[in-house]
């Protein structure tokens, strides 16, 4: 499984693929972030308080980590689920099956076949006991005290970074 975002830096901006959450995008809205369409990607001016923001959200970029997450770990807003900034789930309509976000898999647990109104749809809850595999990045999973399951070892740190400021790293430092 893959982490659900992805964040890029340029000298001046900051790109965030993230997947579609109406609370996310009026958070990004209220904090700068516009929408381009064209590119399917939120972008941000290169400031402190939107780096904050989406370490706030989403954990600092780190190493990425598989971590469990119960269903007291989840809020529901409206006919989404969430963990910090990480949609977990969502349901179009009442009768509509539940879909499971990128990066998320159920691991104990199953949705109920329907439920809210035809006007408010809603995930709904399970009597078992819900529980999931959620891929993040490792600052955020200790940020919110989620167990540790795995560790994606291919992790490279360098890949936040594009070629340009990489190679302006290296000119800085002489090398």
């Amino acid at each position: 499984m893959n982490i659900q975002i992805r964040i890029e830096e340029t000298e001046q901006s900051i790109k965030l693929y993230a997947p579609y959450s109406p609370s996310n995008n009026k958070d990004y809205k209220s904090r700068g972030g516009k929408w381009d369409k064209d590119s399917s990607v939120w972008e941000f001016p290169k400031t402190e308080a939107t780096q904050k923001m989406l370490a706030e959200l989403f954990g600092a970029p780190s190493e990425i980590v598989t971590a469990k997450l119960e269903y007291a770990d989840v809020e529901a807003i409206d006919n989404f689920w969430q963990c910090g900034g990480y949609v977990v789930a969502s349901r179009r309509g009442r009768d509509y099956l539940v879909k499971i976000a990128d990066g998320v898999q159920v691991t104990k647990g199953q949705f109920r076949d329907s439920c809210g109104s035809v006007k408010n749809p809603k995930v709904g809850d399970s009597s078992d006991g819900l529980e999931f595999s959620l891929v993040c990045y490792r600052s955020f999973a200790e940020s919110k005290k989620l167990e540790i399951v795995s560790v994606d070892s291919s992790f490279n740190p360098l890949a936040a970074f594009s070629d340009a400021q990489l190679l302006a790293e290296i000119k800085r430092r002489g090398l």
